[in-house]
């Protein structure tokens, strides 16, 4: 995948990199704020928050832990413990437990890119335990976290198989589901409502109209600016030349709210998309072959070398190397088409026919070997399901055991093949 560049360079060429802020106290809320934002609301949206402003209420519980089950059904103390079983069953109790919260909780604040404070994950977990308590999690805005953990056998989640997190499918995620809880909300859903009074006080709006600029928006751009600008200079992650400051994305973000008017729908979403394709394009970064992160360090430099002149012989040394490996190695690639078509003007037509022969048994011994990697890497894959359902049919057997220990039902397992 190419890397996106950041578009509108523009807007940063009157800045300058390194900034330092004195230690402002965070701020558990954001009130609602009037459009335009004035300097005191923008730095009270982009000054980082304490997030461990109070202790997790579920601190110290296990994630297997249950925190909510619907329906509740109360045991009968003087029936007989197979009868509380049975009345049990025929329930169809829906279990939610400690680990399914705290995936839900995450689940929210990676899908929105709303990331909370202690205090209101504690909020959060309460909305959906009393959600859960009431119907079993039938609203859409529950379904809409329940997605965190639908990937779950068990006790098991299976993220190798399918990562409800996967940061491709995020911008599709917030497309679907950021109107239906906007709906839902308007509508008089409790927990609809919470959330989106989360994500407007975490990502207010910074412009008006339909899909506006969000914090989110100016956070990556400037994101994504420090990083070229790292990439640039050849600086290592652990000790960076450039840094991400509060100050910094303030000015971003109003350099991007005074451009926003002037702007057409097509740069617009550029800069709306720019989260997501930025996300993906750190995510596959370590992946790239170093020619690919040096046509992007080389793309970068073309773009930010004018506002940043100090990465000016930096830059320039690079692409003169580049420009040299690229000659070195279109030379030796002609001549090695040269010599081969040299090699098979010489053979005789038997050994041209025999070499395409030998070419093609190659090619299908190397389908064959990976069509017999992916058959084994099914059958792995289902083995583990496999295993995995065996272990939670045996939680839950071991459950019923312990709910009575005076029963004299025993129950036995037995290989059928």
């Amino acid at each position: 995948m190419t890397p996106r560049l950041a578009p509108l360079a523009i807007l940063i060429l009157s800045l300058s990199a390194g900034f330092t802020l004195p230690v402002v106290q965070a701020e558990t809320t954001v009130p609602a704020m009037q459009l335009p934002l004035s300097s005191a609301d923008l730095k009270q949206v982009f000054t980082p928050r304490d997030a461990e402003d109070v202790d997790l209420d579920n601190e110290g519980l296990l994630d297997n832990d249950t925190a909510s089950v619907y329906p509740k059904v109360e045991n009968d103390p003087n029936a007989d413990v197979l009868d509380n079983i049975f009345k049990q069953m025929q329930a169809d109790q829906h279990y939610l437990s400690e680990g399914d919260i705290k995936r839900m909780v995450r689940y929210f604040e990676w899908a929105l890119e709303a990331p909370l404070i202690n205090s209101e994950r504690n909020e959060l977990r309460q909305q959906i335990i009393n959600t859960h308590d009431k119907d079993g999690g039938q609203s859409r805005a529950y379904q809409f976290l329940a997605q965190g953990v639908g990937n779950k056998i068990g006790n098991v989640y299976l993220d190798a198989v399918a990562n409800p997190f996967d940061e491709w499918q995020r911008q599709d995620i917030q497309r679907q589901y950021l109107p239906l809880l906007q709906r839902e909300a308007k509508g008089g859903d409790g927990l609809a409502q919470w959330l989106m009074a989360r994500y407007d006080s975490i990502q207010p709006p910074l412009t008006a109209g339909k899909n506006p600029l969000r914090p989110q928006v100016a956070k990556v751009y400037v994101d994504h600016v420090i990083f070229a600008l790292n990439e640039i200079a050849g600086a290592k992650p652990e000790d960076p030349l450039y840094k991400v400051t509060p100050e910094l994305q303030i000015q971003i973000a109003q350099q991007l709210i005074n451009a926003w008017p002037s702007l057409d729908a097509t740069k617009r979403q550029e800069l709306l998309d720019m989260p997501f394709d930025w996300a993906n394009t750190v995510k596959e970064w370590a992946n790239k072959s170093e020619a690919e992160k040096t046509k992007a360090r080389i793309a970068w430099g073309k773009q930010f070398t004018p506002a940043f002149p100090e990465l000016a012989s930096v830059h320039k040394a690079r692409m003169e190397a580049y420009e040299k490996a690229e000659v070195q190695a279109k030379t030796e690639q002609l001549q090695r088409e040269k010599a081969e078509a040299e090699r098979i003007a010489k053979l005789t037509p038997e050994q041209r026919a025999a070499e395409e022969l030998a070419n093609q048994q190659l090619m299908n011994s190397i389908i064959s070997m990976q069509m017999q990697a992916n058959m084994q890497m099914q059958q792995q894959t289902m083995q583990a399901i496999s295993n995995m359902q065996q272990q939670a049919h045996e939680t839950n057997m071991d459950i019923i055991r312990n709910m009575d220990g005076n029963t004299t039902w025993r129950y036995e397992y037995v290989y059928r093949p």
